[in-house]
């Protein structure tokens, strides 16, 4: 497929280290002990998802102990996703890109999770807020590089969202052809770009 989605959702969680759920506190240190909690919720979903609700008091904690770390939030997104509650998704996104507001996947993202909760209108304002950011990477970025091509195809994404198949076709002629990625999928493949590249691949 010429844009970036290759769906497959995998547990691909931003974490430091492989820590047990039920491992005693090694620090007291609250920064250190919120990166410990952020990677036994990973463990604790990632071994069953029925254990969904755990896994996101553990990610709050850890957000409460640090709240600058944005790993238990990218983590929090994907579980509330994978759960279905792209209302609580949405919010956590929202946060997150209050951490990250010259992100404009955090944006799209953030527009995806709008819709999928129902609100098609504030999505839009999203789309709209991130095309310029695209715009303004692309033109400070030689046009062989492969992350050019990259943001040049979430730009051209960005405009089919939105129902500019005009823009997307002369962004990336034939992408208008493929079969469309549903919102999920988009949803999805976003939190994946946000993750750090210090990351482990749980199934």
């Amino acid at each position: 497929m010429k844009y970036f989605l290759i769906f497959s959702l995998l547990f691909l969680f931003a974490c430091d280290a492989h820590i047990l759920p039920e491992e005693e506190p090694t620090t007291t240190d609250p920064v250190i002990r919120a990166r410990e909690l952020n990677d036994s919720a990973i463990d604790l979903f990632s071994q069953d998802q029925r254990y969904g609700d755990n896994a996101l008091e553990i990610f709050d904690a850890a957000i409460a102990l640090d709240s600058s770390y944005d790993k238990p939030y990218i983590n929090k997104i994907a579980v509330l996703m994978q759960l279905r509650r792209f209302d609580q998704a949405r919010i956590a996104s929202e946060t997150l890109r209050k951490m990250r507001p010259t992100d404009a996947d955090v944006l799209v993202l953030t527009g995806v999770l709008f819709r999928l909760d129902g609100d098609s209108a504030n999505a839009v304002e999203y789309f709209n807020t991130a095309i310029p950011m695209y715009q303004n990477s692309l033109s400070n970025l030689d046009s062989l590089a492969p992350v050019y091509h990259a943001i040049n195809n979430k730009l051209a994404l960005t405009y089919w969202l939105i129902g500019r198949v005009d823009e997307t076709e002369r962004l990336t002629p034939g992408m208008t052809q493929e079969a469309r990625p549903g919102d999920e999928q988009i949803a999805a493949e976003l939190w994946i770009n946000l993750r750090p590249e210090e990351t482990s691949v749980y199934e």
